[in-house]
């Protein structure tokens, strides 16, 4: 993919465009690997934010079953809680209006998620420009 994005020829040989070439071809290999680096970080903070002030807490079992997996070979990362049989619960904690909390609520993923969205875009572009 990044290679498509940074791909284009040259039609000479000439030391400095060698260079470029080389570059070029070291941005597109490096590319990914930036990119999964922003997205850990990105994601990991907010789990961080899910944890600390968003996820129901009633025995700490679902708080601490929060994870962040990277994907390197699809190019992303995966926040979830509960797994196994409890990923029923997380869904349903995370879904239902309807449950009060003295801590936490509904959609505590993915309000972090969706306030934090322009963060990660931020955090891609440094991640890109070192």
């Amino acid at each position: 993919m990044a290679k498509k994005l940074l791909a284009f020829a040259f039609n000479t040989k000439s030391g400095s465009v060698q260079k470029v070439r080389a570059a070029v071809k070291k941005q597109a290999k490096d590319t990914p690997t930036k990119a999964m680096r922003a997205a850990y970080r990105w994601a990991e903070g907010v789990m961080l934010i899910a944890k600390v002030d968003r996820v129901p807490i009633r025995y700490g079992d679902l708080r601490n079953s929060g994870m962040v997996v990277p994907d390197p070979g699809r190019l992303r990362v995966n926040l979830s809680f509960g797994s196994g049989p409890a990923a029923k619960y997380a869904i349903d904690q995370h879904e239902n209006i309807t449950y009060k909390h003295r801590i936490g609520g509904p959609f505590y993923l993915r309000e972090p998620v969706m306030e934090n969205a322009n963060a990660f875009q931020a955090m891609l572009a440094r991640e890109l420009r070192k």
